[in-house]
């Protein structure tokens, strides 16, 4: 009986001891503070650790007030940080271990230089109990973009891939002037496009959803709240916006709303032609060896986006409406990666090329009809929603992939 009750202590011990190994794994953790270059630190900054292995967000976070941050994976591996904020150039930095990178000074956009001078109005980014708010009019980003693209440079929101993440979470939906899109993937992508900066009043960034909404597990909701005529009269508006980035790029748009005391009503139209320069590079740095990584695109979209709102106060606690959205849109995308792999330090190996050519067609219209009646004076209501929605969505794909090796590439 003694000698059994030494084995399993024995045993105990054995296994405590394993256990122990394995929960305390490797954990890599980078903290620094973000600055600007008057050293004010800036909140709400996006911080992503990104694994280039398997191109994957494993963990984002944003900073505090202090501008100071502090994320951990205990995955292995090679990662790259990506700190952004709207109206800042990026920082990426290749992260192999544990590290305390101190102060990190973003700068200034060259755009982002006119924007300092703005006075007395809502506060860019503002911190709610259950959301964070970015003011899109307020920004820079107010004029010549799309949703997507706002999306970019909104805090918590990680756009890759053509997919929207919210750091934290596990998913995200994605809501419109409080209703909610059952929209995902590339169709998501392209009603978002269709959606123009300039009409875009803030996006809420929703971490804890009204039980209403009924989110599954960890998830998350963004609302993307649509500016409003309130003046009781009728009002239009025309507009052309001209971007010169690598390539030219023009909006013209024209909107007419009627407000009255029972009625709302608004139409209008956008149209765009835009033409993009993307390019990414990177570089890997393994022990014997790295992998230098080039990334060059053309990207150039071309279509017309209609949408009407209707509203119609039955009385003070119901009303009716209606709200059509449309986009067409053709676009094409050009893409070039090269991959060139080096040993012994600067000894190149081989050259990976893949040219890529996009060409994709999208028709979309949703019809969406509601009523509402207020149950209280705190908020509660009772809703009824009949949703259409049909699209058209083409796209062609062409690619393909050439290995080079051989010594007289050294030059390329």
């Amino acid at each position: 009986m003694h000698l059994f009750n030494k084995q399993l202590l024995f045993l105990l011990l054995s296994f405590l001891f394993f256990a122990s190994t394995n929960l305390t794994k490797a954990q890599i953790t980078v903290t620094g503070t973000v600055l600007d270059i008057d050293n004010i630190p800036i909140e709400f900054t996006n911080v992503a650790l990104i694994d280039t292995t398997k191109n994957v967000l494993l963990v984002g976070a944003i900073t505090d007030e202090k501008g100071s941050f502090s994320i951990s994976t205990v995955e292995e591996g090679v990662f790259v940080l990506k700190i952004s904020f709207i109206g800042f150039e990026g920082f990426t930095k290749v992260i192999n271990q544990t590290v305390d990178l101190g102060n990190i000074q973003l700068r200034y956009t060259e755009n982002e230089l006119g924007e300092i001078t703005v006075t007395a109005r809502k506060k860019l980014i503002e911190r709610k109990v259950d959301r964070l708010v970015f003011n899109v009019e307020n920004s820079s980003a107010a004029q010549g973009f799309d949703a997507m693209e706002v999306l970019q440079t909104t805090p918590r929101i990680d756009v890759s891939q053509s997919s929207i993440k919210l750091v934290g979470k596990s998913s995200v939906g994605v809501m419109v002037n409080g209703r909610l899109l059952n929209l995902s993937g590339q169709d998501l992508e392209a009603y978002l496009k269709s959606i123009r900066s300039e009409n875009i009043k803030k996006i809420e960034v929703i971490t804890t959803p009204p039980a209403k909404y009924d989110a599954e597990g960890n998830s998350g909701l963004l609302n993307i709240v649509l500016k409003e005529n309130t003046n009781e009269n009728w009002s239009g508006s025309a507009s052309a916006t001209y971007i010169q980035r690598t390539y030219p790029n023009f909006f013209p748009s024209i909107r007419i709303n009627y407000s009255g005391k029972k009625i709302n009503f608004s139409a209008n139209t956008a149209a765009y032609i835009d033409n993009k320069r993307a390019t990414h590079r990177s570089e890997i740095q393994y022990s014997q060896s790295y992998r230098k990584m080039q990334y060059q695109s053309k990207q150039t979209a071309k279509g017309l986006s209609p949408g009407i709102s209707f509203n119609y106060q039955l009385n003070k606690r119901s009303e009716l409406g209606l709200i059509y959205n449309g986009s067409f849109w053709d676009s094409e995308d050009d893409k070039n990666d090269e991959v060139k792999y080096f040993v012994n330090v600067n000894k190149l190996d081989s050259i990976q090329v893949s040219p890529v050519k996009i060409d994709t067609k999208y028709n979309f219209h949703s019809i969406s009809t509601y009523y509402n009646y207020d149950l209280d004076t705190l908020g509660k209501k009772m809703s009824f929603n009949i949703n259409y929605l049909t699209k058209v969505n083409n796209s062609k794909q062409d690619f393909n992939t050439s290995n080079f090796l051989d010594s007289s590439l050294e030059n390329r």
